[in-house]
């Protein structure tokens, strides 16, 4: 301390050989004082002065209410230097950081989620953690809606100093914040999908902000135009096929004479009957508005009786 005891010289910075006198020890200071513990991940025995390493913590135990999430979070700070792996290895450095990293990851989320830090590295912030929350599609939803929030970097803070966050990885997909090139619902579903898959025949979908997994509405569209133009369009062919047919043979029917007299009668009206000079004689029909014994106006041969023929025109 200084000569007013209010500043306290850090020895571990000023005399960095302090604690090498034994393997896996590092400096640790404290006001007044400092102290030579083993790092993190190492621990002293009671039989000897030696550090060990730890023996790996195993993995949380859940029950089928609980569901977890495993979160990785690459950040940068702006003002300060950032992590070092020298600061990390004290444990209660790494202890600082580790509060500093539940409070931001706690920011971002619903209250009552139960948080573990797996572990801190360097090359920025590296934070490994592991989310626990209800197993119910309410509390998936809620956890998407914070982590979409942190991943487009709301809410993000280490201590009180402002974040830059450069990825997210949920259940070991990355997610940045141009993975996604749609709307905010779709990068919505794109969080919800990671967290967990939406079950066979259903599809993300958002309603009042709030993703969820529904049954898919498949378009109909194009098999409605498949059965139209294999079935029913055929079939409409055949149909007008058939009318044309049933109408011309109506039309042939109509054209047709329906007795002898009717032939013989076409006959005459289509080719007059002739006399021996050659002309034309009219039918007895064209006649029954004359009178029968008038003569024809002209002959070759002079008048009727002349010719041999009666000017009487027969019965």
């Amino acid at each position: 301390m200084g000569m007013d005891c209010n500043l306290d010289i850090d020895e571990c910075t000023s005399s960095a050989s302090v604690c090498e006198s034994t393997k896996w020890e590092v400096c640790e200071n404290s006001i007044g004082s400092f102290n030579c513990v083993c790092e993190r991940g190492y621990s002293r025995t009671i039989d000897t002065a030696v550090c060990t390493k730890d023996t790996p913590t195993p993995p949380p135990q859940t029950s089928s209410r609980q569901y977890l999430v495993y979160v990785l979070v690459k950040i940068t700070p702006f003002a300060s230097k950032g992590c070092t792996a020298a600061r990390l290895k004290v444990p209660s450095k790494y202890k600082e950081d580790e509060r500093k990293a539940i409070q931001m990851l706690s920011a971002s989320l619903p209250k009552g989620k139960r948080i573990i830090i797996r572990d801190i590295r360097c090359g920025s912030y590296i934070i490994d953690a592991i989310i626990a929350i209800d197993n119910n599609n309410a509390e998936k939803a809620s956890l998407s809606v914070e982590l979409e929030a942190l991943r487009e970097g709301r809410n993000v803070t280490f201590g009180g100093e402002a974040l830059q966050l450069d990825e997210i990885t949920i259940n070991d997909r990355k997610l940045t914040q141009t993975s996604t090139s749609g709307t905010y619902n779709e990068k919505l579903c794109e969080v919800l999908t990671t967290i967990s898959q939406c079950p066979s025949g259903q599809i993300c979908v958002v309603e009042n902000g709030s993703p969820g997994c529904r049954d898919e509405i498949k378009d109909n569209l194009p098999l409605i135009l498949g059965l139209c133009l294999g079935v029913v369009l055929p079939l409409l062919l055949v149909l007008i096929a058939i009318a044309i047919v049933v109408y011309s043979r109506s039309q042939k029917r109509d054209r047709r004479p329906s007795s002898a007299t009717d032939i013989c009668v076409n006959w005459k009206e289509s080719f007059p009957v002739t006399n021996l000079n050659g002309f034309s004689r009219v039918g007895s029909s064209h006649m029954s508005g004359r009178n029968q014994s008038e003569e024809f106006p002209y002959s070759p041969y002079g008048s009727y009786d002349k010719a041999g023929f009666s000017k009487n025109f027969p019965r």
